[in-house]
C-alpha cells in the first residue's frame, strides 16, 4: 500500500519490481537481485538519498567535516607521493585519532 503511489510513476516501477523480487525467494541471498541487499549498494543508496535531501533543502552536498577530510586526504596523498617514496608514512589520520 505504501509503494502504490510510486507504481504509477514509470521511473520507479523497475526499481520496485527489483526490490519486490527479493521477497519472492525463501533465500534472498540466492536471488539474482541479491546485490540490492549488499552493504555496498545500501551505502550508495544512503549517500544518494542524503545528497538529494541536502539539495532539496538548498544545503551543501558535503558537511564541513567531510570537505575537510576530503582535502586532508588529497594533501596526504600528494605529500606521500612527493616525499614518502622511501615508504615512510608522513601522516596517518587513524594513528593521530587513536592517540
Amino acid at each position: 500500500m505504501k509503494l502504490t503511489p510510486f507504481g504509477k510513476m514509470q521511473k520507479y516501477v523497475e526499481k520496485i519490481e527489483d526490490f519486490m523480487s527479493l521477497l519472492a525467494y525463501e533465500e534472498p541471498e540466492k536471488s539474482p537481485m541479491f546485490h540490492l541487499s549488499s552493504s555496498e549498494y545500501r551505502q550508495r543508496v544512503a549517500e544518494n538519498l542524503n545528497k538529494a535531501i541536502l539539495a532539496h533543502a538548498n544545503l551543501p552536498k558535503y558537511s564541513a567535516v567531510e570537505r575537510l577530510i576530503q582535502q586532508a586526504t588529497v594533501v596526504r596523498q600528494s605529500l606521500n607521493q612527493e616525499y614518502g617514496k622511501d615508504g615512510n608514512q608522513l601522516f596517518s589520520l587513524k594513528d593521530f585519532l587513536e592517540r
